[in-house]
């Protein structure tokens, strides 16, 4: 008998493509991981993290618990709305 784990259908927000397409056109390594944050990246030697949220949207509580046990650590979860956003968190020239 199959153990019955539970499923989370994984919300997309409409502004993810656009954003992680843009990233990859200047290089950038990223991963779509969607739970409990968007995105893994890797540029020029520096890996991170990164949600992606619609104007208006906010973090899931799992997300701003994640939010706040990064902060312990001295890391920010950055939050983004746009590809100019992205590609300033990462620092990518022109960005």
């Amino acid at each position: 008998m199959r153990s019955k784990i539970p499923r989370y259908a994984a919300r997309v927000d409409a502004n993810q493509s656009q954003i992680v397409d843009g990233l990859r056109a200047v290089g950038v390594w990223v991963e779509i991981i969607g739970r409990p944050v968007d995105l893994l990246w890797v540029y020029h030697g520096t890996v991170g993290l990164m949600e992606i949220k619609l104007p208006g949207k906010r973090l899931t509580e799992g997300q701003r618990d994640l939010a706040d046990a990064l902060r312990w650590q001295g890391y920010e979860l950055p939050v983004v709305r746009s590809l100019d956003e992205a590609l300033k968190i990462i620092g990518v020239v022109g960005g």
